[in-house]
């Protein structure tokens, strides 16, 4: 499993844990990925008044990480819907870690995606979610980037170039 995958989860699952209407973004799968002291430390930061103190001791001990975890994922989030809005059809996230976007973007019915990542960080993602259906069509491509071919990996799944 990878360390940078859970700690963007517990930057992502920090964020949901702030109250309706000031938080960027909610993810409700992102506690799903983290071992059980980070997990903890999420919970925490659900309780009202004092969960704000788990996010500002997190930015006093590694100042900026979860800001820009933050401001990324939501980036990302809005550039992916406003694609598949835009008549995209199939989305390949590299790297994607535990991302959870084909689980949480209502907006991506009908399209076809991917995630590239190491497998155990895919095959500790999939026992995460197990029992809950992706949101579009999903495929995942174990890939070590630098190893194998990307292209290759990509045509592999179904998702290269050329498909449909």
């Amino acid at each position: 499993m990878s360390f940078t995958a859970e700690t963007m989860a517990l930057q992502r699952a920090l964020e949901s844990a702030r109250p309706e209407g000031t938080r960027l973004f909610t993810d409700p799968f992102a506690v799903s990925f983290l071992s059980r002291p980070l997990w903890l430390a999420a919970e925490v930061a659900r309780v009202p008044v004092v969960g704000g103190l788990v996010a500002r001791l997190y930015d006093a001990v590694v100042s900026g990480p979860r800001a820009s975890a933050v401001a990324g994922t939501k980036l990302i989030d809005d550039t992916v819907v406003e694609a598949v809005r835009d008549g995209v059809g199939r989305v390949v996230l590299l790297g994607d870690g535990f991302d959870s976007r084909a689980w949480r973007l209502a907006e991506l019915p009908g399209s076809r995606g991917g995630g590239s990542g190491s497998a155990g960080t895919q095959e500790a993602k999939v026992a995460a979610v197990r029992g809950v259906e992706p949101v579009g069509e999903l495929r995942f491509l174990p890939v070590d980037f630098e190893v194998d071919d990307l292209e290759m990996s990509l045509r592999a799944a179904g998702l290269g170039a050329s498909a449909s």
